[in-house]
């Protein structure tokens, strides 16, 4: 991630990893915990790498989140086949942080993944058209306009509306 950051400068750069959910599936709950640490060090390494960068620091907005919650103790069987649709499963963790975002704030605002996406997509300068998603506009020091409200967009069909002027 870091070489692709340096060499590409990516407007927007979405990064899977892969642990600690196969670890938590796989009844590994040593390393689920492992895990969830190393996966900390890298988030934690990245965001120096990028703050290290004088075009990105101060600039770029890092969002960590997880695809899915896991069950409460004692539902079920706990962590392992987390991913449903229960209480615990549906919550999941945000962490928004760069320039554009309250600092110390916590947010316990019910939202979904939609939302992240038409945030993203509004820092981006894009809508998502016939999405349902709102701007998260509670992770914000200053209120976001959407893009549409702004600058006319063109329709693309199956895709995001550009802003005329993004080529």
């Amino acid at each position: 991630a870091k070489a692709i950051i340096t060499a590409h400068r990516p407007r927007f750069m979405l990064i899977n990893l892969k642990e600690p959910d196969s670890s938590g599936h796989a009844k590994d709950w040593n390393e689920y915990l492992a895990n969830i640490r190393v996966t900390d060090a890298y988030a934690g390494a990245l965001w120096k790498h990028l703050q290290a960068d004088p075009e990105m620091r101060d600039r770029t907005a890092f969002f960590i989140t997880n695809d899915h919650g896991r069950h409460l103790d004692g539902h079920l069987d706990g962590y392992v086949s987390h991913g449903d649709d229960c209480a615990g499963c549906r919550k999941i963790e945000l962490l928004a942080m760069g320039p554009d975002f309250r600092r110390g704030a916590t947010v316990d605002q019910h939202r979904s993944h939609i939302d992240v996406a038409v945030t993203c997509a509004a820092l981006l300068g894009l809508t998502i058209p016939g999405s349902k998603g709102q701007i998260m506009q509670e992770l914000f020091s200053s209120p976001v306009i959407p893009w549409a409200a702004v600058v006319p967009v063109v329709s693309l069909p199956s895709q995001l509306a550009l802003p005329k002027d993004v080529p």
